[in-house]
């Protein structure tokens, strides 16, 4: 009989084992998409360097046309040196640097220019359509902060900070193995009665940004079979991850094949879906026994694995924005268990509604492919009445983080 213990003890457990200490390298920044800041990055220059104009148009004195209208145009003195005085203009391009003593720009088309003088037709504010010194990037600032991905934009700013090497993490390599006499891959074998495996395809995706996943493929339910696998997986990867086979029915071999040649450090958490997940350690290497049921095991990477990786291996303090929106029903909860819902999300008149999705079995595909997120029902609540205002994290944000309720790098 399983013994289910609470996400939070499942985390002081985590937290006490080591984890992989993954290599830093130091790359061209022209190839760091996609790869994890090993540091914080910071700028040694201001973007831009000076008050730059970004509009078409004349540098001018913002308090000399303060009055300006249609029908009360402003003279001002067009100069073309490095510098203006009251009462002076100089043409500017986008890009150019302002010329001393200017604050503004005035666009052209506000503007009727004459051989040796303009006249300005509305009135612009101080630094009107000018790019401050450091407005984009500020001289000793992060542009990226420790174990955080660094996306397309977050490279092209790191580029514009003339940063010319980045310090990243290699990723660390886990072992999958999908575990049941059951499952398949080829399709065919589908209509004599096996089963696809699609969960495999769903966690490599989810672990993609943070670790090279090496497949081994379906093993079948033997024991000794899944014990040489992971004997072999744990000893040439940084982690190991089990699909399949945790619970407690005759052919539910993965969690006896962990204890038979490793530690079990707990087996059954307090969440819903995903009650059977376990973790243990084969050859010092920890193992995450999850299902294979396609989202009870997205609910166990979700709160156990993704997190894990992101606070205690890469150091990350990443933590997802969540939505508001307000539920259209009642959202039962089991009380004692934290129960992830997926729903979806509609527009009101006034405010973003919850539609909860009606069905929440382990293995409804669906309910992970319609959903616009997760609502997360904490153990101490039996759900959420209608009406109420709740959180809601995007199906792909790693919102697991939030509820690791402690810092756990």
């Amino acid at each position: 009989m399983l013994r289910f213990i609470s996400l939070k003890k499942a985390w002081d457990v985590l937290r006490s084992v080591s984890a992989p200490s993954p290599r830093k390298k130091l790359i061209p920044v022209e190839h760091c998409a996609g790869c994890i800041s090993a540091e914080d990055i910071c700028s040694d220059i201001d973007v831009p360097g000076h008050d730059i104009a970004v509009f078409d148009g004349y540098a001018v004195l913002a308090e000399d046309v303060f009055s300006a209208s249609p029908s009360n145009p402003i003279l001002l003195r067009l100069i073309k040196g490095s510098s203006i005085s009251p009462g002076e203009a100089r043409a500017i391009c986008v890009g150019d640097i302002l010329p001393s003593g200017a604050n503004a720009v005035v666009p052209k088309e506000f503007v009727k220019e004459h051989d040796s003088f303009i006249e300005v037709f509305r009135r612009v504010a101080p630094y009107a359509y000018v790019a401050r010194r450091g407005e984009d990037i500020r001289r000793g600032g992060v542009l990226v902060k420790r174990g955080e991905l660094i996306d397309p934009f977050r490279q092209a700013l790191l580029m514009r900070g003339l940063i010319e090497e980045v310090a990243v993490y290699e990723k660390v390599n886990i072992g999958l193995i999908v575990i049941g006499d059951e499952l398949t891959r080829d399709m065919n074998q589908v209509r004599e009665g096996k089963v696809l495996d699609v969960t495999s395809s769903i966690v490599s995706s989810i672990l993609e940004p943070y670790a090279h996943v090496k497949d081994y493929g379906i093993i079948p339910d033997d024991i000794k079979e899944i014990e040489n696998v992971l004997s072999r997986s744990a000893e040439e990867n940084d982690l190991v991850v089990t699909l399949g086979g945790t619970s407690m029915g005759p052919k539910d071999y993965t969690v006896r094949a962990v204890r038979s040649i490793g530690d079990v450090l707990f087996h059954g958490i307090s969440i819903m879906p995903g009650r059977p997940a376990a973790v243990g350690k084969v050859h010092g290497k920890l193992v995450f026994v999850f299902s294979g049921l396609p989202v009870a095991a997205y609910n166990e990477l979700k709160l156990l694995l993704e997190p894990f990786l992101l606070r205690r291996v890469y150091g990350s303090s990443t933590r997802p924005i969540p939505i508001k929106a307000r539920a259209t029903t009642r959202i039962p909860s089991r009380p004692g268990v934290i129960e992830t819902v997926r729903v979806r999300l509609m527009i009101g008149d006034s405010e973003l509604l919850i539609v909860p999705l009606r069905s929440r079995g382990s293995g409804i595909l669906s309910s992970l492919a319609l959903a616009d997120g997760v609502v997360v029902v904490p153990e101490e609540l039996e759900g959420y009445e209608k009406g109420e205002v709740l959180n809601v994290f995007r199906i792909g944000d790693p919102w697991g983080v939030v509820y690791v309720q402690e810092d756990i790098s």
